[in-house]
């Protein structure tokens, strides 16, 4: 039997994340989203849920360049 692997989580910093902005994403509607997970505290960073399309998103994201950044 395996036991889980473990996946290391990487810290954002304030300047490395953007809001996602008032409109969902998903459906681009001003829709009403009510918090559903915590993904990290300081910066405060949460999953959203659209009260329109039900769908999840991040209430923040990292830039690209973050992203290639932390590959190397």
């Amino acid at each position: 039997m395996k036991a889980t692997i473990y996946h290391p989580s990487q810290f954002l910093h304030e300047n490395e994340i953007y809001d996602t902005g008032k409109k969902c994403p998903l459906c681009n509607k001003n829709a009403t989203a009510k918090q559903s997970v915590f993904i990290q505290k300081d910066p405060e960073i949460v999953h959203l849920e659209c009260q329109n399309c039900h769908g999840f998103y991040s209430s923040k994201i990292t830039y690209k360049e973050v992203f290639e950044y932390r590959k190397r």
